[in-house]
């Protein structure tokens, strides 16, 4: 029976109180050494591992309706959220992610399609087929469904929903996320391999929950599946954990959003530059700013130079990722800035 996301964990699982942040074995004390050894001073006090006490429970998702789930969302960031941000999501921009933190309209509007909205359900129906293999790969594992949703102590906006956990025979604990694509998108897996924006989506999950490896599943048919691991990296996550905004509707200034308030010059400057944010430009930033034409010529005969005026409104796109910016009639598609 589908569940608050889609899936079964409501009658999978439950909400676990367990201590998935504790560095108690020998096999998490490597892995600890391990992340340590590599970190920057920044990074350690930045992320305090060694004073951390674990994550806020936001809520247990099971007791949501999926109106309740949709609801919340809105006010906070989750594991999909944080790669559009940084423009290395494939399937949305950091401005669609605006619109649906908003709830405002674009001004071209793509309806979903029947082969989006069954890639969606089978992705769900999948994470039951994948659970049960994982209990046959890791026998001697215990595979946990939890159902409670984990907020970022301090940063509440930024939460975890998780997959699975794992638990270990010596009694440490492995994030499990799992995915599902096509098997011509199987050479993005091989030799180790896990797609950018999923790095983004459990590095996070990693931070806010303090577990210090992954086990990434993706499933391409029945009998194709890949599990590849993932260690924690303190420097990412400080640089991810920085570059969420504070506000989920600032991904993108709503100033730049052709919206009733802006026509009618009543709009309030919200940006995620309003943030305590670090950015090493060039390495680190998530975004970059463009101008965006206010008026635009209705002339077919107009110089391509001269369609539009330029004026000093902007927004933040990502430097990664290919945005439409719909003016009017027209849509301006921007691959590179600057």
């Amino acid at each position: 029976m589908a569940s608050y996301d889609g899936t079964n964990k409501s009658s999978a699982g439950c909400a676990q109180h367990l201590p998935y942040w504790e560095i108690k074995t020998e096999h998490t004390k490597n892995l600890y050494n391990e992340a340590m050894a590599m970190a920057s001073p920044e990074a350690v006090a930045f992320c305090d591992p060694d004073n951390y006490q674990g994550p806020d429970i936001e809520v247990d998702a099971s007791t949501l309706t999926e109106d309740q789930w949709q609801a919340r969302r809105a006010d906070h960031l989750g594991g999909s959220d944080i790669s559009a941000i940084f423009g290395e999501n494939h399937f949305k921009t950091n401005l669609d992610l605006y619109y649906s933190k908003t709830g405002k309209v674009p001004a071209v509007q793509e309806e979903e399609s029947s082969a989006s909205r069954l890639n969606k359900l089978w992705g769900h129906i999948s994470e039951e087929y994948v659970d049960a293999w994982l209990s046959e790969k890791y026998p001697y594992n215990d595979i946990i469904t939890d159902t409670n949703i984990y907020a970022m102590p301090g940063r509440p906006y930024i939460t975890a929903n998780i997959d699975r956990m794992m638990r270990k025979p010596d009694g440490s604990y492995c994030l499990v996320e799992i995915k599902t694509t096509s098997p011509f998108n199987k050479a993005a897996w091989e030799n180790g391999n896990i797609p950018i924006p999923y790095i983004y989506q459990v590095r996070t999950y990693m931070a806010i929950l303090g577990v210090w490896e992954c086990v990434v599943v993706c499933m391409f048919d029945r009998d194709t599946l890949i599990a590849n691991t993932i260690k924690r990296d303190l420097d990412e996550e400080m640089r991810i954990i920085q570059g969420c905004p504070a506000l989920p509707a600032a991904c993108v200034r709503s100033s730049n959003v052709l919206s009733a308030d802006r026509k009618s010059s009543e709009y309030k400057d919200i940006s995620a530059a309003s943030t305590p944010t670090r950015v090493t430009f060039g390495k680190s930033c998530p975004f970059t700013i463009i101008c965006v034409p206010t008026r635009i010529s209705a002339s077919s005969f107009a110089n391509a130079d001269k369609i539009c005026s330029w004026e000093s409104f902007f927004f933040v796109v990502s430097m990664s990722m290919r945005s439409t910016l719909a003016c009017g009639n027209l849509a301006f598609t921007i691959s590179s800035i600057c």
